[in-house]
């Protein structure tokens, strides 16, 4: 992921710099695209490797919990 992720930098860099000048396209924004989330991917792999699917204690802050019922008391409301 890290070399496509490159490759595409430097694809979009010669498409960018290229003459004549040009707006930009949908086909730079991918590339743009790309070239952010594909090294930001792999990075992560790299770093994490075989960890990144470990599982991990979590607060019970964190865990799901059943809905809490409240008692609301109003007052001055006749039956």
């Amino acid at each position: 992921m890290l070399l496509i992720g490159a490759l595409a930098i430097e694809r979009l860099y010669r498409q960018v710099h290229a003459a004549p000048s040009h707006g930009t396209t949908a086909f730079e924004l991918g590339l743009a695209a790309a070239g952010f989330l594909l090294p930001s991917i792999g990075s992560a792999l790299l770093m994490l490797g075989g960890h990144i699917f470990d599982r991990v204690t979590v607060s019970s802050r964190w865990t799901p919990q059943p809905p809490r019922r409240e008692i609301v008391d109003r007052p001055g409301r006749l039956a």
